[in-house]
């Protein structure tokens, strides 16, 4: 059964009764915690339902378990009460759809980009005590310098 055919259901009936039966008092129900506000309780009758619709990924959840805390309140000169601990264990749906992250600028990839090829620049003759420019003396490798 999914979720959203739940709300509006009744979740489970809480019955108390008071052992100081000579007393003639009623008792009356309370919720002392719902955090995430998805029960509702009849005061009168300790009927639970689930008034919204219960989520797992909810921060209210822990280790899948979300816990309420009812209490049954009799009208004595000095109320007792008694407690309830409701554990439910929810199982995980897929009730959320993927978001779409913003797009990050993408890294240059190497041998993708096309770059012109820079021009060669003329290098100017390196002049030695030789005679002759660099790459002429180059050529002459049994000359000796002075």
């Amino acid at each position: 059964m999914r979720w959203w055919s739940l709300v509006d259901s009744d979740l489970v009936l809480y019955t108390a009764t008071d052992p100081d039966t000579t007393m003639a008092q009623t008792v009356r129900y309370k919720m002392a915690s719902d955090r995430g506000g998805w029960l509702s309780l009849n005061e009168t009758t300790g009927q639970l339902r689930i008034r919204n619709p219960m989520d797992r990924e909810s921060p209210f959840v822990t280790d899948g378990t979300y816990t309420a805390l009812i209490l049954a309140i009799d009208n004595g000169e000095v109320p007792a009460t008694g407690t309830w601990s409701l554990v439910i264990e929810l199982e995980d749906v897929n009730d959320n759809a993927p978001t779409i992250d913003p797009p990050q600028p993408a890294a240059p990839v190497a041998g993708h980009l096309r770059r012109r090829p820079r021009r060669a620049q003329p290098v100017p003759a390196l002049q030695n005590r030789a005679s002759g420019t660099v790459s002429e003396i180059l050529e002459r490798p049994h000359e000796r310098q002075p």
